[in-house]
């Protein structure tokens, strides 16, 4: 992607973590608009207002996705939002699930989530 159109929306799952911070910023010194993902208003709001600083023209906003392995966890978000032209899943799950082993608490709910986003895109 170069510099954006007007009307460039992305998508951005999982916009909270460490690496899609990265995307996030540089989507926004683009000029893209951008819609992000979070489990929780408490995860995106001190971003947002971090964004708003540096970016004070940028388009950011957030969506709450609590569970992205849930059936049609996404499926609100683009029904909401038309205008989303690229979709960046970047969203993985995040567990205390220590006394899991790693496909209960991490393999099975990251597969569910990319095919979630992927059902969602194709509706």
């Amino acid at each position: 992607m170069s510099t954006a159109d007007s009307a460039d929306t992305v998508l951005v799952t999982g916009a909270t973590g460490f690496i899609a911070l990265h995307v996030v910023d540089q989507l926004l010194a683009k000029g893209y608009t951008v819609i992000g993902t979070a489990r929780s208003e408490t995860k995106y709001k001190p971003l947002l207002d971090e964004f708003a600083k540096e970016y004070p023209e940028g388009k950011l906003s957030y969506e709450i996705v609590t569970d992205i392995s849930v059936d049609d966890a996404f499926d609100g978000v683009l029904k909401k939002h038309p205008e989303i032209k690229y979709v960046l899943h970047t969203a993985s799950p995040f567990s205390f699930g220590l006394n899991q082993d790693f496909k209960t608490a991490y393999l099975d709910p990251a597969v569910n989530g990319t095919v979630n986003i992927l059902k969602a895109i194709t509706k």
